[in-house]
């Protein structure tokens, strides 16, 4: 029993560990996404507008596979996990800060 204990343990901290992780990348994300809008606003160069416009569509499609992940999550654990919640919250939100 108290093995059993432990693996669970484990997994729970390491759960966190993987939420927690993604509650940050979600967080730099959208800082990045911040100084990609302003740049972009800004530029004239046309093969920069073009590099810029792909980095942000690379985060947006990183979020979208982030928040995917945290929904499985969710439908695994099928309990209200306010970590998963959170970061399932903070991924449905617009990277587009305008």
């Amino acid at each position: 029993m108290d093995k059993l204990m432990k693996q669970r343990d484990i997994a729970s901290l390491f759960s966190e560990s993987l939420i927690g992780s993604l509650c940050k990348e979600i967080d730099d994300s959208n800082n990045r996404c911040y100084y990609l809008i302003n740049a972009i606003s800004s530029s004239t160069n046309k093969e920069l507008l073009k590099r810029l416009n792909i980095e942000l569509k690379g985060l947006n499609q990183r979020k979208s596979e982030i928040l995917h992940t945290a929904l499985q999550c969710k439908r695994l654990i099928k309990q209200n996990d306010l970590s998963i919640l959170f970061l399932i919250e903070i991924s449905k939100r617009s990277l587009a800060l305008t």
